[in-house]
């Protein structure tokens, strides 16, 4: 389950019926004085089915929230929350609206604190390209400074209020016409994570995306379980994703890469 408070999205272990330490990780999704809530929030409205090209099932809660900018050209911006006994996710949504036709993103600025300081699991990366051939280091999340680049997934095993610990995932789902996410630390405040995007190839004025306009970006997804051996068998990203475009697929065989 998730709620909402201040701006961030606090998450609960529904699968154990555990909260996390603090109520915690919270990710801050409407940081800004010029943004109103159009309004209420709302009860979650509730999901439960299969989907229709595979048995997995597909058990969640989804809570849509409608933002406005307060000044001119009173831009909207929607955050879907999407929660489930496995793990939540949200996203940001610019729907389709009459003072907008290009949108050109330079920043996201979405920030993630976990409680307790957790210990991850990260892979630190010497540029956005790169092979992702490096080792992982086992280090506490308050220990990432802003100068790192760290890839996804990372691994962490958090801290529950009941003095127990569950493990979570933190990666992306659905990214289609979007700039690759990476997390770094932040200036000044330990144990929090700050989104970095990776930048448009061949260009010098900042831009991250560029897209007609209506923006959608990829799920930021925690997953969680109880072990990570766990993780690999959740169907959340699954769900989050879009149907495989390909009418069969049965031609594409798994094998062994280096």
């Amino acid at each position: 389950r998730a709620r909402t408070r201040g701006g961030a999205v606090r998450a609960r272990d529904a699968a154990r019926g555990e909260h996390l330490r603090d109520g915690l990780p919270e990710a801050a999704i409407a940081d800004d004085d010029d943004l109103a809530l159009l309004g209420s929030l709302g009860p979650f409205a509730a999901f439960d089915h299969r989907r229709a090209d595979e048995a997995a099932r597909d058990h969640h809660r989804r809570l849509l929230i409608k933002l406005q900018e307060l000044s001119d050209p009173g831009r909207r911006m929607n955050v879907e929350v999407h929660t489930a006994d496995d793990g939540f996710a949200f996203r940001y949504v610019v729907p389709l609206q009459q003072s907008l036709q290009q949108i050109t993103l330079q920043d996201e600025l979405t920030k993630l604190t976990f409680a307790g300081d957790p210990q991850a699991r990260i892979l630190p990366l010497n540029a956005y390209t790169t092979s992702y051939e490096k080792y992982y280091l086992k280090q506490h999340v308050s220990e990432i400074t802003p100068q790192e680049l760290v890839g996804l997934p990372m691994l962490l095993q958090l801290s529950t209020a009941k003095g127990g610990s569950v493990w979570g995932a933190l990666t992306e789902a659905n990214l289609r016409d979007y700039a690759g996410m990476y997390v770094a630390g932040v200036e000044g405040k330990p144990g929090m994570l700050a989104t970095k995007l990776s930048p448009l190839p061949h260009r010098n004025d900042g831009a991250k995306v560029i897209v007609e306009k209506t923006l959608t970006t990829p799920w930021r997804t925690l997953l969680l379980a109880d072990d990570p051996g766990r993780l690999i068998e959740s169907n959340l990203i699954f769900n989050l994703n879009e149907p495989c475009k390909i009418a069969d697929p049965s031609w594409i065989k798994p094998g062994r890469t280096t």
